[in-house]
């Protein structure tokens, strides 16, 4: 059972997420690369780091108003879109985790079904759109629920279904939502 991914951050943007932690800090020294960081103790690298996201939560952590209203979202997107686990990706994607929607269920990250076609890849500018809400700091979760709710931005419809033919329309969805939010 997964415990614990590696998260990098830049700042409050997520740079790649990874089952391995030597994985993450490569990511890492790539990110300050990319914004000209040469030396480990530059100060303009400070901003980046290799967080762990635990995915067994503690007892103690798990009861509350909150989580409830989280463990509800969760069950409607299980119960209405379906829910992937590592296993059932394939193992392509077991290193750039950081690509896809993933939400904690039961000490287990998931993946909602939604964000694949039929062969586990991708829509085509669905990774566009899950940038654009993770440059606002949107968790996954709430990001998922945008997806699979009717939204005014997409005449009504519901994004995880005009993705599927008209990515554009949900990216510049995405963007009016981000933009107003």
């Amino acid at each position: 059972m997964l415990d614990v991914v590696w998260l990098v951050w830049d700042k409050q943007f997520l740079k790649g997420m990874f089952v391995v932690r030597d994985a993450a800090e490569q990511r890492s020294i790539e990110v300050r690369a990319e914004r000209g960081v040469v030396e480990p103790h530059d100060p303009q690298g400070f901003s980046v780091r290799v967080e762990p996201l635990w995915v067994n939560v503690p007892p103690e952590h798990a009861a509350g108003h909150r989580n409830q209203v989280l463990r509800d979202a969760i069950d409607v997107i299980r119960r209405d879109w379906g829910l992937l686990n590592l296993p059932e990706l394939g193992t392509g994607h077991h290193f750039r985790l950081d690509r896809y929607l993933a939400i904690p269920v039961d000490g287990r990250l998931t993946y909602p079904r939604f964000q694949f076609n039929d062969a586990r890849e991708l829509w085509p500018g669905f990774s566009d759109v899950l940038t654009v809400f993770r440059d606002a700091a949107w968790d996954d979760v709430s990001t998922s629920l945008w997806f699979i709710s009717r939204q005014g931005s997409t005449g009504g419809d519901i994004p995880a279904l005009v993705i599927q033919h008209d990515p554009d329309e949900v990216l510049s969805a995405a963007r009016l939502v981000v933009d107003d939010w």
